[in-house]
């Protein structure tokens, strides 16, 4: 049906159903994370997004991709079970898997090395293993409250992560005492060094 073939262009459309399995989901904080086959980073959802259904983590569930205004990409029509097949797999908007193929979203060239994610400044600089704005999950390896920073450890990076106590959602500043070992969610930014960090840090 013209699906699948490379997934969406990149604008801010919607594309084919893919399916996925839902990762973690948190009815209390109204979101969660999909992992879907060929792609490198987990896709978050809300509970807006959902089109039916309860979901919890391990749901099989089939989803529609769009963009957002800042450049990250969210599921939306999430939908409990495998959809019918349309685009099956295909997926490749913006997001290559490292030796997956010249699969990316608009038929250009691809970088050699890298996760070039996205075509945006800075994702994959330095191999971090995700894009700059890209959410990922983790869970707080370190913290020093009278120095107010910490780093979370995750397994979507090849480094930790550092965050800062003013990069807390309301929910963490409410536990920044017992804040290690949290499973939380973290928005990567870069800075100069080519280190990353968080730049929004909520919990899981």
């Amino acid at each position: 049906k013209g699906f699948g073939k490379g997934g969406m262009q990149g604008g801010g459309g919607g594309g084919g159903m893919m399916t996925g399995m839902v990762k973690t989901f948190s009815e209390k904080n109204g979101y969660g994370f999909i992992t879907a086959p060929g792609q490198q980073s987990d896709i978050k959802f809300g509970t807006s997004d959902l089109a039916g259904g309860a979901v919890s983590a391990g749901t099989q569930v089939s989803f529609s991709v769009a963009y957002l205004p800042d450049g990250r990409v969210q599921a939306k029509n999430v939908q409990v079970g495998g959809g019918d097949g349309d685009g099956g797999g295909g997926g490749g908007y913006g997001m290559k898997r490292p030796g997956a193929g010249p699969q990316n979203y608009d038929g250009g060239p691809i970088e050699p090395t890298g996760p070039a994610k996205r075509p945006r400044a800075g994702g994959g600089d330095g191999g971090i293993g995700a894009g700059e704005g890209e959410w990922v999950s983790g869970t707080v390896k370190s913290f020093n409250s009278a120095k107010g920073f910490g780093f979370i450890s995750s397994p979507e990076t090849s480094s930790d992560i550092y965050f800062n106590a003013n990069t807390l959602g309301p929910e963490a500043q409410a536990a920044i005492t017992s804040l290690v070992g949290s499973s939380v969610s973290c928005q990567l930014a870069s800075v100069p060094d080519g280190k990353i960090r968080a730049s929004s840090v909520t919990l899981l």
